[in-house]
């Protein structure tokens, strides 16, 4: 789709320093306000509705010339481009042009008393997932902070939106053995060391982690393994400054995408009773608000009771794991307004599938009004 000069002067605006080739070969760095402004002036003498398209070809009248006048602009000067030819200034212009093209558009005003994050689940229609960078797109223009729980792979990506990857799953820790499994703690460990560093060092400040599968081991056994691998990497994520967010599961739907089978944490008192004994400033729970309904109800008093150790949220209608609205029997308005009002700083991903049927970007718009506390 063509973008307009327009269109283009407003985005070198926003680019701050921009780098143009120059008819040398070389590159000159300029202050994209200036910028914007005297290219605004040079093209206004042969604009003719030259349009730049998204392949960066700009369309002139074979015969214009552009005139060696100097153009000065408060810190640019337009002799500051050495021999810049006609050709490269097209050049430069139409690249501008691009990357305003993939700009997300000007985001919702926010208050921000909550951090809000989206998780791709939300972005699925009818069973299609949306590209990366639409995500991003969208939710940057929702006024989200970040993306839970994406693949590494797809960090560089958000973070090129501005956004945070507010939660990352790694470090050899599965759903099926979780935590719990004694004789996988060292290598579970080293892997997940390795996986607090990657965190660490690419912005990502919470990693899950998952009780895993009961199998049958008591309840007492799993929280004494559960702390005794905790106690062993807790050092590491102080040093580092990550949090190990463990995640409270509800255990009576076998759908994965509803429930999660035979996982150990699947009340909040057991993961209190961790957390606690670790006594780690980063060693937290993943307050999924749904699964918590679900197995505990309450879930306004659970929350102000465990607020300390609590260092992530999940959200979700219940049941079924659709959007926050009236469809379902959470009173999300009055939860979220309550976290806030306890001064939590962390995240709050929305985890929830848009009921089928339903446009994914309506719904999180809906969500995130609902969460504008």
């Amino acid at each position: 789709m063509p973008v307009s000069f327009s269109l283009c002067f407003e985005h070198v605006e926003q680019l701050g320093a921009y780098r143009i080739p120059c008819g040398d070969g070389e590159r000159a760095s300029v202050d994209g306000r200036s910028y914007a402004r005297d290219v605004r002036a040079l093209v206004h003498r042969y604009r003719r509705d030259e349009i730049c398209t998204r392949r960066g070809i700009l369309r002139c009248a074979q015969n214009d010339r552009v005139n060696n006048k100097k153009i000065q602009a408060n810190s640019f000067a337009w002799s500051t481009i050495p021999r810049m030819q006609r050709r490269s200034f097209l050049s430069a212009l139409a690249g501008a042009s691009l990357a305003s093209a993939q700009l997300p558009a000007t985001p919702i005003t926010r208050k921000r008393r909550l951090k809000q994050s989206c998780m791709s689940r939300s972005f699925v229609s009818n069973g299609s997932p949306m590209p990366l960078d639409e995500m991003c797109r969208q939710a940057v223009r929702l006024g989200a902070v970040g993306m839970d729980i994406f693949p590494v792979e797809q960090w560089p990506t958000i973070k090129s939106f501005g956004l945070v990857p507010t939660m990352g799953r790694g470090g050899g820790i599965e759903f099926e053995t979780g935590i719990i499994r004694k004789e996988l703690h060292k290598e579970i460990a080293d892997s997940l060391e390795t996986f607090i560093d990657y965190c660490a060092a690419n912005g990502c400040p919470n990693v899950v982690i998952i009780g895993g599968q009961r199998k049958n081991m008591g309840y007492s056994e799993g929280a004494d393994n559960a702390v005794a691998f905790l106690n062993r990497v807790k050092v590491h994520a102080e040093a580092k400054g990550i949090n190990l967010c463990m995640e409270i599961m509800n255990t009576k739907y076998t759908d994965p995408r509803i429930g999660r089978v035979d996982q150990i944490c699947n009340h909040l008192d057991w993961a209190v009773d961790v957390c606690t004994r670790v006594n780690s400033p980063r060693v937290k729970i993943l307050f999924d608000i749904y699964h918590a309904q679900i197995m505990d109800g309450n879930i306004v008093t659970n929350i102000k009771s465990a607020f300390p150790l609590i260092g992530h949220f999940h959200t979700g209608g219940v049941p079924g794991r659709h959007e926050l609205d009236d469809t379902q029997e959470l009173n999300y308005k009055f939860i979220l307004t309550t976290i806030a009002d306890l001064g939590f700083t962390g995240y709050v991903a929305h985890e929830y599938e848009p009921t089928p049927g339903h446009n994914p970007i309506q719904s999180l718009e809906k969500v995130f009004s609902i969460a504008e506390v």
